[in-house]
């Protein structure tokens, strides 16, 4: 079974079809009602932006919050490589932070021993689906005057608070690529309450121009845009996706408490454990298991076997920050200063929960990993 599979149903392609046949396959409806349908999502009281992907929604929030040259932003250590991409391509620095161990996410004391007089922003991200412990994280930004922008690339539908992922933050970009909970093949959306970031990123997503009243280019931008066949394709997604997101939730218990039930004290699930979860619901994107102890440098035989049992895995994610060409400086060095997320590249291994999953093939998935641990 693969690691990822994308709902795409027979009325997704006649309304990608239909989008086709009419001649407008930019700037139309299409990508208009998913933005609103999208906001109503999130629940209502926000603007939502319909972009080319996650990265563009990330980069279009540094560029219209101002950051650039000379400021430096806090980035998590355990991320894509689109999440520090995106402040690097404003002039800005990603300043690394290590994660908790158990949920893979930062926290407020982590972000805080990284804080400068250069610090202007700070980048939280929901570990596979995982909502980050946020409201200390927004309080002590709001103590220094710092900006947060959330990437929830692998969140969508998660809940903190009560609320959906992301109501916090000045801005959170959701990811809408095929192994994603929704997709539009490529694509992304970001999501804001702030009407003035709202009408920025609208212009910076194409080239900065304004057409009423007349036409102007009044700031710079980018063609960050989202078609209407993408848009089309995604408003399907999105009306299908609470039963497929109670599914995958339905699947991710059934597996996490078969590893759980193991009884193995070297095998850990990663998830959120802070006390306000019973406020909070994660993505279930996949299902992280860690191997510690005596096998934590065991993985890949794990990995191998899952294989040859037809079960695809990966990895989130398959180095640390610090640790790639682009982003290696001798300040990374120090192993302590980022254990937890290199622990976590090294000895994790993410598994399938999505939701055209039996509850059998969760089964089947656990009944290989413990056969893989023997």
């Amino acid at each position: 079974m693969k690691f990822a599979l994308p709902d795409v149903q027979e009325e997704d392609i006649a309304a990608v079809t239909q989008v086709l046949r009419s001649g407008r396959l930019t700037e139309g409806p299409q990508v208009e009602a998913f933005e609103q349908e999208f906001a109503a999502f999130m629940g209502g009281d926000c603007y939502a932006i319909a972009v080319s992907s996650c990265w563009a929604a990330l980069h279009l929030s540094w560029l219209a919050l101002g950051i650039g040259p000379g400021d430096e932003v806090i980035c998590p250590a355990l991320t894509h490589v689109a999440t520090a991409h995106a402040i690097t391509m404003t002039g800005a620095t990603p300043v690394f932070v290590d994660c908790d161990l158990q949920t893979g996410t930062v926290t407020a004391e982590l972000i805080e021993t990284r804080l400068t007089g250069r610090t202007r922003g700070i980048c939280v991200m929901d570990y596979v689906g995982n909502p980050c412990d946020a409201v200390p994280i927004l309080c002590m930004a709001e103590a220094h005057g710092l900006f947060v922008v959330e990437d929830a690339a692998t969140a969508c539908g998660a809940v903190y608070s009560g609320k959906p992922i992301g109501w916090g933050a000045h801005c959170a970009a959701f990811s809408f690529y095929p192994a994603k909970h929704i997709t539009t093949g490529e694509g992304g959306m970001f999501v804001t309450r702030h009407q003035w970031l709202a009408d920025k990123v609208r212009k910076m997503r194409a080239f900065g121009i304004t057409k009423k009243p007349h036409y102007d280019v009044s700031l710079l931008g980018a063609n960050y845009r989202m078609s209407e066949m993408q848009a089309a394709l995604g408003r399907g997604q999105l009306r299908r996706f609470p039963q497929a997101l109670a599914q995958r939730r339905q699947n991710w218990r059934t597996l996490a408490n078969r590893l759980i039930l193991m009884h193995r004290p070297d095998v850990q699930v990663i998830a959120s454990t802070h006390a306000w979860k019973h406020t909070a619901a994660h993505a279930a994107y996949c299902v992280v298991m860690q191997l510690v102890g005596r096998i934590a440098g065991r993985r890949d035989i794990v990995r191998e076997h899952l294989k040859n049992a037809g079960i695809e895995t990966s990895v989130y994610y398959p180095r640390s920050m610090p640790d790639l060409t682009c982003y290696r400086a001798p300040q990374y060095d120090d192993w302590s200063a980022y254990r937890h997320t290199r622990e976590i590249v090294t000895t994790s291994l993410a598994l399938p929960c999505y939701q055209q999953l039996t509850e059998s093939d969760m089964g089947y998935i656990a009944d290989q990993v413990e056969e893989g641990l023997r």
